[in-house]
C-alpha cells in the first residue's frame, strides 16, 4: 500500500521493488500450497478462484485507475489479504521458522534479477516519455538492465 503514497519516480520504484521482493513469491507459493497440502481432489476446485483471480488482476486493476485513479490499485488486495492471513492462521500447521535455510539462497543472482528487471521495467515505462535513446537516463537504464540481465544469465547457467 505505500505505493499508493509514492511522491515521485525513485521511490514508487524502491517500493516497488520492496513489494516485488516481498510478495513477488505469493503466487507460486499459493499454487504450491494447493498442490501439496490439498488431497488430489481438492485441488481442481481451489486452483480455479486462484487462477482467475492471477488472470483477472490486470483488467480489475486497469478499471480502478481509469475510474477510481491509480492509487487504487495498490489498495485492491488490502481485503482479501486480510481474510487469507486469517484462514492461514486458522489451518496452517505451526512449524519452527528455519531461518539458517536463507543462507541457501542465491542472493547474487536474486540481487542481480532485480536490479535488472527494475532498470528494464523503468526503460520500458519512460522510454516514450523521455525520447528513447535520446536521452542520458534512458541509455543508463539500458546499460544497467543489460549488464544485469546478462549477469544474472551467467550466473544462473553456472
Amino acid at each position: 500500500m505505500a505505493c499508493a503514497f509514492a511522491t515521485d519516480l525513485g521511490s514508487m520504484i524502491a517500493l516497488r521493488g520492496l513489494q516485488g521482493f516481498a510478495g513477488g513469491v505469493l503466487i507460486p507459493m499459493a499454487f504450491t500450497m494447493v498442490v501439496t497440502k490439498l488431497p488430489a481432489a481438492q485441488r481442481p476446485a481451489r486452483l480455479a478462484p486462484l487462477t482467475l483471480a492471477v488472470t483477472f488482476a490486470p483488467t480489475i486493476g486497469g478499471y480502478l485507475t481509469e475510474n477510481y485513479g491509480w492509487q487504487t490499485i495498490f489498495f485492491i488486495n488490502t481485503a482479501p489479504s486480510l481474510v487469507m492471513i486469517v484462514a492461514l492462521w486458522l489451518t496452517l500447521e505451526s512449524e519452527p521458522m528455519r531461518l539458517r535455510l536463507l543462507k541457501e539462497g542465491d542472493w547474487a543472482g536474486i540481487v542481480t534479477m532485480a536490479i535488472g528487471l527494475s532498470a528494464l521495467q523503468t526503460l520500458l515505462e519512460e522510454g516514450n516519455k523521455d525520447d528513447w535513446f535520446g536521452s542520458s537516463f534512458i541509455i543508463r537504464r539500458n546499460v544497467v538492465a543489460a549488464g544485469f540481465i546478462i549477469a544474472f544469465i551467467w550466473m544462473s547457467s553456472r
